[in-house]
């Protein structure tokens, strides 16, 4: 009996661990079907877009009529930082109710000042030019029939750069001169994202408004932290591009 009862001790035993394992195996196979089902479900493509973009800019333009006082000839501010042309590519990793996006762009924007009449003219121009690197998140809010609306937010460093030319030109003296001098800073942008997607085929069309709020960085001459642009109060004069975006835009689903 003593026998016969070890056996069947054993037995039990053996059972229970044999099916310690199986729930070990059904969980690792439970794992793994999520993962491959998430994978599954996951969507890659790459895009480019087009559109507009506002700036405030009000340190810029402050500068810009400061300048005026400096020419002796009665000039006027005949571009004072619009908002322009914004280019960019994207990479764009999307799920069901949620996508993760990479950006690279570019956009600019000038300040003009300018006088001219038959003895010749006089120019100064400053043109900020400003390229972004930077990623955003968002989640679905809502869905009309095939069209998808999400909901987000982007976060992007730009690399700019403000080139500042002088240019003078009399015709009856044969005087003509022209200089630059070119600066650089970094900005910091945040701000929250509004996108509309919809599919056809392998193609992803898509439309978006955001508004980007700017860390602004010091203007530098050849990257020197303590040699940097001022106005006459002897603040640090920066770019702001603080403003708008609206852009359209198409990506190729790659899977």
């Amino acid at each position: 009996m003593e026998v016969l009862r070890f056996h069947y001790l054993s037995f039990i035993l053996d059972m229970a661990a044999k099916f310690k394992k199986f729930k070990v195996y059904i969980l690792f196979f439970g794992l793994l079907g999520s993962a491959c089902e998430l994978v599954g479900q996951t969507r890659f493509s790459v895009g480019v877009s087009a559109g507009y973009s506002g700036f405030a800019m009000k340190s810029l333009s402050d500068y810009q009529r400061e300048r005026l006082k400096q020419f002796d000839v009665p000039v006027k501010i005949t571009d004072d930082f619009p908002a322009y042309l914004n280019l960019g590519l994207s990479f764009m990793i999307s799920r069901p109710k949620v996508f993760y996006v990479f950006y690279l762009g570019h956009t600019s924007t000038g300040g003009r000042i300018h006088y001219e009449d038959y003895s010749g003219y006089v120019s100064s121009e400053m043109v900020p030019k400003m390229t972004y690197l930077g990623a955003g998140i968002a989640g679905q809010i809502f869905k009309i029939k095939t069209t998808h609306v999400f909901l987000g937010a982007n976060l992007l460093e730009y690399s700019n750069k403000l080139k500042m030319t002088d240019e003078e030109v009399i015709h009856n003296i044969d005087h003509n001169y022209k200089g630059s001098v070119t600066l650089e800073s970094v900005n910091v942008a945040i701000g929250p994202l509004l996108e509309a997607q919809r599919e056809v085929k392998k193609f992803l069309f898509k439309v978006n408004a955001s508004y980007e709020f700017h860390l602004q960085g010091k203007l530098m001459y050849g990257g020197q932290a303590d040699v940097t642009l001022k106005n006459e109060a002897g603040k640090s004069v920066k770019i702001d591009g603080t403003g708008l975006r609206i852009n359209a835009g198409v990506g190729y689903l790659l899977r």
